[in-house]
């Protein structure tokens, strides 16, 4: 009778056993997953941002490059409302 009784233990004490190793491999699958996507969606904030900050740079290049030549523009004979006209495309340019 013991030797029944012993195999049918072992069955449910590995049945116990199975189901809580796939219950923590599920788990540890899903928290994984979860930061995954988290570090992905800061990464894409990160390159997002640092992307904003390139275009600023560039415009502000640009317009930096636009009041110069609207400066050389002005400066040469017989163009008096250059300056303000670049000036004002500038300004206009800045609010978008």
């Amino acid at each position: 009778m013991k030797k029944s009784k012993l195999p049918k233990q072992a069955l449910i004490i590995l049945s116990i056993a199975l189901v809580l190793v796939i219950s923590t491999v599920m788990w540890s699958s899903a928290q994984i997953t979860q930061d995954t996507e988290e570090e992905v969606q800061s990464t894409l904030r990160d390159v997002a941002t640092q992307n904003a900050l390139i275009v600023q740079q560039e415009l502000r290049e640009n317009f930096n490059l636009l009041y110069s030549l609207a400066d050389a523009i002005s400066v040469s004979p017989g163009c008096s409302q250059c300056k303000i006209h670049c000036c004002t495309v500038g300004i206009f340019c800045l609010h978008l």
